[in-house]
Protein backbone atom coordinates (compact mmCIF):
# COMPACT_ATOMS: atom_id res chain seq x y z
CA UNK A 1 0.00 0.00 0.00
CA UNK A 2 2.83 2.62 -0.31
CA UNK A 3 3.00 2.08 -4.10
CA UNK A 4 2.25 4.65 -6.60
CA UNK A 5 3.73 7.62 -5.59
CA UNK A 6 4.11 7.70 -1.70
CA UNK A 7 1.07 5.94 -0.44
CA UNK A 8 -1.25 7.91 -2.54
CA UNK A 9 -2.03 4.36 -4.38
CA UNK A 10 -4.16 1.03 -3.77
CA UNK A 11 -3.25 -2.22 -3.18
CA UNK A 12 -6.18 -4.90 -4.52
CA UNK A 13 -5.51 -8.81 -2.34
CA UNK A 14 -6.39 -11.70 -4.62
CA UNK A 15 -6.70 -14.67 -3.87
CA UNK A 16 -5.74 -17.92 -5.94
CA UNK A 17 -8.72 -18.15 -8.35
CA UNK A 18 -7.19 -14.84 -9.83
CA UNK A 19 -4.16 -17.68 -11.11
CA UNK A 20 -7.03 -19.54 -13.30
CA UNK A 21 -5.73 -19.26 -17.11
CA UNK A 22 -2.29 -18.93 -16.03
CA UNK A 23 0.94 -21.28 -15.86
CA UNK A 24 3.59 -20.94 -13.42
CA UNK A 25 6.51 -19.32 -14.93
CA UNK A 26 8.52 -21.64 -12.68
CA UNK A 27 7.14 -24.80 -15.16
CA UNK A 28 7.22 -23.09 -18.81
CA UNK A 29 10.07 -20.65 -18.66
CA UNK A 30 8.05 -18.66 -21.79
CA UNK A 31 6.87 -15.16 -21.14
CA UNK A 32 4.81 -15.22 -24.26
CA UNK A 33 1.87 -17.23 -22.54
CA UNK A 34 -0.09 -16.14 -19.26
CA UNK A 35 2.47 -16.97 -16.40
CA UNK A 36 2.46 -16.17 -12.56
CA UNK A 37 5.83 -15.69 -10.87
CA UNK A 38 6.99 -15.85 -7.21
CA UNK A 39 9.18 -12.87 -6.45
CA UNK A 40 12.93 -13.38 -5.53
CA UNK A 41 14.28 -10.77 -3.37
CA UNK A 42 17.48 -9.59 -3.78
CA UNK A 43 20.24 -6.82 -2.91
CA UNK A 44 21.78 -7.06 -6.51
CA UNK A 45 20.51 -5.73 -9.62
CA UNK A 46 19.96 -8.28 -12.50
CA UNK A 47 22.59 -8.29 -14.91
CA UNK A 48 22.08 -6.24 -18.07
CA UNK A 49 21.18 -7.94 -20.99
CA UNK A 50 24.30 -8.68 -23.31
CA UNK A 51 24.69 -9.75 -27.05
CA UNK A 52 23.52 -13.04 -27.44
CA UNK A 53 21.54 -13.72 -24.26
CA UNK A 54 18.18 -14.72 -24.60
CA UNK A 55 16.11 -12.14 -24.55
CA UNK A 56 13.15 -13.13 -23.15
CA UNK A 57 14.41 -14.63 -19.82
CA UNK A 58 16.52 -11.75 -19.46
CA UNK A 59 13.25 -9.93 -19.15
CA UNK A 60 11.31 -12.48 -16.44
CA UNK A 61 14.48 -11.99 -14.48
CA UNK A 62 13.76 -8.15 -14.69
CA UNK A 63 9.81 -9.07 -13.89
CA UNK A 64 10.73 -11.86 -10.77
CA UNK A 65 13.44 -9.87 -9.33
CA UNK A 66 12.97 -7.06 -6.30
CA UNK A 67 14.74 -5.73 -3.82
CA UNK A 68 15.39 -7.61 -0.99
CA UNK A 69 13.34 -4.50 1.53
CA UNK A 70 10.05 -5.59 0.46
CA UNK A 71 10.60 -9.35 1.08
CA UNK A 72 7.93 -9.43 3.53
CA UNK A 73 5.22 -8.30 1.02
CA UNK A 74 5.85 -12.55 -0.61
CA UNK A 75 4.81 -11.10 -3.99
CA UNK A 76 3.54 -13.00 -6.87
CA UNK A 77 3.11 -11.01 -10.08
CA UNK A 78 1.09 -11.74 -13.35
CA UNK A 79 2.47 -11.92 -16.59
CA UNK A 80 -0.35 -11.42 -19.11
CA UNK A 81 0.74 -11.43 -22.75
CA UNK A 82 -1.60 -9.97 -25.43
CA UNK A 83 -1.01 -10.02 -28.96
CA UNK A 84 -3.81 -7.42 -29.78
CA UNK A 85 -3.13 -3.77 -29.68
CA UNK A 86 -5.29 -1.88 -27.12
CA UNK A 87 -6.77 -5.26 -26.21
CA UNK A 88 -7.64 -6.04 -22.73
CA UNK A 89 -5.13 -6.92 -20.49
CA UNK A 90 -6.63 -9.01 -17.97
CA UNK A 91 -10.33 -10.54 -17.58
CA UNK A 92 -10.31 -11.01 -13.21
CA UNK A 93 -12.10 -14.06 -12.21
CA UNK A 94 -15.84 -13.61 -10.75
CA UNK A 95 -14.76 -13.55 -6.53
CA UNK A 96 -10.98 -13.42 -6.90
CA UNK A 97 -10.62 -9.84 -5.22
CA UNK A 98 -10.77 -10.27 -1.30
CA UNK A 99 -9.63 -6.69 -0.15
CA UNK A 100 -8.72 -3.64 -1.02
CA UNK A 101 -6.02 -1.19 0.48
CA UNK A 102 -6.19 2.33 0.29
CA UNK A 103 -2.64 4.29 0.20
CA UNK A 104 -2.12 6.59 3.07
CA UNK A 105 -2.00 9.74 0.92
CA UNK A 106 -4.97 8.51 -1.29
CA UNK A 107 -6.59 11.78 -2.41
CA UNK A 108 -10.34 12.03 -1.50
CA UNK A 109 -11.43 11.42 -4.59
CA UNK A 110 -9.75 8.30 -5.57
CA UNK A 111 -10.64 7.06 -1.61
CA UNK A 112 -14.44 7.03 -2.65
CA UNK A 113 -14.60 5.58 -5.78
CA UNK A 114 -11.91 2.84 -4.74
CA UNK A 115 -14.96 2.36 -1.47
CA UNK A 116 -18.17 2.86 -4.22
CA UNK A 117 -15.91 -0.02 -6.30
CA UNK A 118 -15.12 -2.19 -2.76
CA UNK A 119 -19.11 -2.18 -2.10
CA UNK A 120 -20.45 -2.53 -5.23
CA UNK A 121 -18.39 -6.26 -5.27
CA UNK A 122 -19.00 -7.03 -2.03
CA UNK A 123 -15.31 -6.79 -0.44
CA UNK A 124 -13.86 -4.78 2.28
CA UNK A 125 -11.82 -1.61 1.60
CA UNK A 126 -8.67 -0.76 4.30
CA UNK A 127 -7.39 2.72 4.91
CA UNK A 128 -3.70 2.22 5.63
CA UNK A 129 -2.15 5.12 7.82
CA UNK A 130 1.48 5.63 9.14
CA UNK A 131 2.88 5.01 12.68
CA UNK A 132 4.34 7.71 14.56
CA UNK A 133 7.26 6.11 15.54
CA UNK A 134 7.52 2.64 13.39
CA UNK A 135 7.67 1.96 9.56
CA UNK A 136 4.64 -0.22 10.67
CA UNK A 137 1.36 0.39 8.61
CA UNK A 138 -1.98 0.20 10.25
CA UNK A 139 -5.05 -0.60 8.24
CA UNK A 140 -8.55 -0.39 9.31
CA UNK A 141 -12.17 -0.55 7.58
CA UNK A 142 -14.03 2.00 6.20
Amino acid sequence: TFYADAHKGFCIEFNDQVLEGYKSYAEVENIQENVWMEISYTQAFQDPIGYGDDVERCIADVIKHKSKDYEFEKEVRLVNHTSKPGGRCMVVPKNSINAIYLGCRISLENKQRLMEIANHIGVPCYQMSMDNTTYILDSKEV
